[in-house]
């Protein structure tokens, strides 16, 4: 099991994944959010991944509902930059699980 030496460690993993997630998923998740609406539709396809992957569990599957609430916080906000990142962020960690 390796040590990730507290927070800067778990942070470094993060960023690790979510670089390799934007290197190989950026052109499956290419889409712009434009409105609300389809905001809303990509954290409902989100969601459905993360719940269709059993993989996901304890903390992990804390963090990722973490994430996902700052993501809906973001499309209510109208900003659907910051929301498409977080999500691809979650859908990154999904995958790698």
């Amino acid at each position: 099991m390796p040590n990730f030496n507290g927070r800067p460690g778990l942070i470094a993993v993060v960023f690790a994944t979510v670089s390799l997630g934007v290197a190989v998923l950026s052109p499956a998740a290419a889409q712009e959010i434009r409105d609300e609406k389809q905001c809303l539709q990509v954290m409902t396809d989100t969601t459905q991944a993360v719940d269709e992957n059993p993989a996901v569990e304890g903390k992990s599957e804390e963090i990722l509902l973490k994430v996902m609430e700052l993501a809906k916080e973001r499309c209510k906000e109208k900003q659907f930059d910051n929301a498409k990142d977080l999500l691809l962020l979650v859908r990154t960690m999904v995958a790698a699980e």
